[in-house]
């Protein structure tokens, strides 16, 4: 336990530990988030493979620096609100540890980011902030059908974070598309079925028609702006 307690200070880690699954589905899925996301750099880095998937590497270790701090709060705060939570986070809580998990993870994506170069990127910048707010949105919902609404854009961004940032305009919203259409339904399914969550359970009350359609919206209006100034 000493160990694992150790390990899960470092960045990558905590996911390791507490979201891999060694199971069909699971890998299923991971398959094609990181395949995708790796075609995507073989293709635009022809013929510098092996650049290529260093930069995936980095980008991908940058993303997942902060969404594991969202998996932490998640773990450690939103539980509370579940009537059967999935308890992953079993060590003694203590406020040095939780400060060292997050601020590491900080230190880590902005050293990334400078090696990088995307520190004068808008469009970097606009991504993360964006991905930090709907997660903080995500896990403070007190009611589990209104997570519905941000877990399926939390699954969008996650879909699309190692990559996005070297995309031109036309491929980022075919691609998109393509997984607003595919792999974000899928992982709504599996959502819904972990939180047993059912019809009954979705009141589509005012609150959660704004998370649904307002997040979104501001996203791509954002990103317009920024792809083509």
């Amino acid at each position: 336990m000493g160990l694992s307690k150790y390990l899960k200070i470092l960045p990558f880690f905590y996911f390791f530990q507490t979201r891999i699954v060694f199971n069909f589905n699971f890998i299923l899925q991971f398959i094609c988030e990181i395949g995708t996301s790796i075609i995507i750099f073989l293709f635009l880095l022809k013929p510098l493979y092996l650049d290529a998937i260093f930069l995936f590497i980095l980008h991908y270790l940058a993303f997942i620096s902060l969404y594991e701090i969202g998996y932490f709060i998640n773990d450690t705060i939103s539980v509370n609100y579940e009537k059967k939570p999935n308890k992953r986070f079993k060590i003694k809580k203590s406020i040095f540890f939780n400060f060292l998990f997050i601020i590491l993870r900080l230190i880590f994506f902005i050293l990334l980011t400078f090696y990088l170069d995307l520190q004068n990127s808008y469009l970097w910048w606009f991504f993360y902030f964006f991905l930090i707010i709907i997660f903080s949105i995500h896990n403070f919902l007190s009611q589990v059908f209104l997570r519905l609404a941000t877990f399926q854009i939390l699954s969008f961004l996650r879909f699309i974070a190692p990559f996005f940032s070297i995309l031109d305009t036309n491929y980022f919203f075919i691609i998109g598309n393509i997984v607003a259409l595919t792999y974000v339904p899928y992982r709504t399914l599996g959502y819904l079925v972990s939180k047993k969550i059912t019809y009954k359970n979705i009141s589509r009350n005012y609150l959660f028609q704004l998370l649904t359609f307002l997040p979104p919206i501001v996203f791509f209006l954002v990103i317009i702006i920024l792809k083509f100034n």
